[in-house]
């Protein structure tokens, strides 16, 4: 592994969060970072409609609808999410999983586009009259961040709920050695006019480098830290209750210093709360103080 190109990526993202916002993967308009406010725009960017798979839990007469996003590499229809999914209808809360871009080994579109589709349905709940708050595993927990801050998308949801988040990609340094050379690759690739290319990429998951299948223009919008949000701006900019449910024995809790992360949200209405199980375990102990959560919002 070349040390150089980690090198310029560190500096780089020093100079970013220090100096500058960060634009959308397409939108071309940009987002600001002056004054302590921070937002991040998907404006003129496409929304992502190349899947239909979605996981439902509805209830007759529900009055708020959880909108929640899988993990890494992970499905709408994870067996592992069933039990946070049969909690929240359990206690008279809508459920809809969406599969995102990010599913399986094959990503198939960029970060704004899948935050776009997220916003087409968020905006369906709301047009139906119910309250929404946007729920995310792992990756999909920093999503969910992301899509907090996101200019003219996040108006109407009324908080979110982190689940274990992960891919703080600004917060590992061994996913940034990891991805380095193929972020270089992706780069080459699309100054050479073949961005919009397949081609194998690799991801940093549970540890380990995982081999999937994108376009260079789809995966630098996950992986350049160049202009993938960093969680440190994020935080401090969100403006919605949150929910933050870390996994007791989850080795991100500790190597991400979770507790610190969210001590930068002050937000009112937030929590920060520890939960027994792993990354993925603690998904089966996330019901029961999500729904707490909501309920001492009034939802």
């Amino acid at each position: 592994m070349n040390i150089k190109p980690f090198f310029l990526y560190m500096v780089t993202t020093l100079l970013t969060v220090l100096l500058t916002g960060c634009s959308g993967d397409g939108g071309g308009a940009a987002a600001a970072a002056a004054a302590g406010v921070y937002s991040y725009s998907c404006d003129g960017t496409t929304s992502y409609q190349k899947s239909t798979t979605r996981e439902t839990r509805t209830v007759s007469g529900a009055t708020t609808t959880i909108i929640h996003l899988h993990g890494k590499a992970g499905f709408a229809t994870s067996t592992s999410q069933a039990q946070f999914y049969d909690g929240l209808k359990a206690s008279g809360y809508n459920l809809i999983a969406l599969q995102m871009p990010w599913s399986g080994t094959n990503w198939d579109g960029t970060l704004c586009e899948g935050l776009n589709y997220l916003s087409t349905v968020v905006e369906e709940e709301h047009t139906a009259g119910r309250k929404v708050i946007v729920s995310g595993h792992s990756m999909g927990g920093m999503h969910t961040m992301i899509y907090a801050i996101t200019s003219n998308r996040s108006n109407n949801i009324q908080g979110v709920i982190l689940l274990a988040p992960g891919h703080m990609l600004h917060q590992s340094n061994k996913m940034l050695t990891a991805t380095a050379d193929d972020v270089t690759l992706a780069k080459n690739l699309i100054a050479s006019g073949s961005g919009d290319t397949l081609n194998t990429f690799n991801t940093y998951n549970n540890g380990q480098e995982r081999p999937l299948t994108s376009t260079a223009r789809y995966y630098l919008s996950y992986h350049d830290p160049d202009t993938y949000p960093n969680v440190n701006s994020i935080l401090p900019a969100i403006k919605l209750p949150v929910l933050w449910l870390a996994g007791q024995d989850d080795s991100l809790t500790t190597t991400y210093n979770m507790v610190s992360l969210a001590a930068q949200i002050t937000s009112s209405n937030s929590l920060y709360k520890v939960v027994a199980g792993d990354h993925q375990g603690m998904l089966y102990n996330a019901a029961t103080p999500a729904v707490s959560w909501l309920k001492s919002l009034g939802y």
